[in-house]
Parts: structure tokens; C-alpha cells; sequence
């Protein structure tokens, strides 16, 4: 009896497991990997390569809008980032979308 009870738990386990996987529910990562990917994105990207001068600070403006801000010598820099979810099973991947610059005057 504890046979079968344990096999109707696994069968059910696998089921659910198969549900999830047909039904395609987003797998994403942890918040720390994904800020990461973000960051990678926004300091590989040819808009902020484009702008003289090394990045000196970067922070978060708002996690909701995915919006940056990095600090480059006399300039700042606001960055938006889109989110580009996969169309199967993958991590998501960011593309930046706008790049404001505000410099100090007489840099």
C-alpha cells in the first residue's frame, strides 16, 4: 500500500512538473543574476560605449521601469532598458531602449 501511495504522489508530481512545462510559465532568474544581465546589457551597448569617459558609479533609478542612472566624469547618464521575453523556454534578455544625457557645463 505505501508502494502505491508513493507512486500515485511521484505520477502526480510528474504531472504537475508537465502541466508547467506545456503551459510555458516564464523561468527567470534569481533577482541578483538578473540585475547582472541587466548591467551587462547597458555597459555593453553602443549608446553608453559612445559616450567619452569612463563610467565612474551606476544605480538604480526604478526597478519597475528598469530605469539606470550612470555617472560618467561631468555627465550623467539615465538609461531605460525593454525587457525582451523568449518565446519558449529561456532566460530573459534586455535591449536598451533610451539614453539620456545631461552634462555639466564647460565639460
Amino acid at each position: 500500500m505505501k508502494h502505491v501511495i508513493f507512486l500515485t504522489g511521484l505520477f502526480l508530481s510528474a504531472t504537475t512538473f508537465a502541466q508547467y512545462q506545456v503551459n510555458e510559465i516564464p523561468l527567470s532568474l534569481s533577482p541578483y543574476w538578473d540585475s547582472v544581465k541587466q548591467i551587462e546589457t547597458i555597459l555593453e551597448s553602443k549608446e553608453v560605449s559612445d559616450i567619452s569617459g569612463p563610467v565612474t558609479g551606476i544605480a538604480i533609478s526604478s526597478t519597475n521601469s528598469l530605469t539606470y542612472e550612470l555617472t560618467t566624469q561631468g555627465c550623467t547618464l539615465t538609461v531605460t532598458l525593454d525587457r525582451q521575453i523568449p518565446d519558449g523556454p529561456g532566460a530573459t534578455t534586455y535591449k536598451v531602449n533610451t539614453v539620456k544625457q545631461v552634462c555639466q557645463q564647460g565639460k
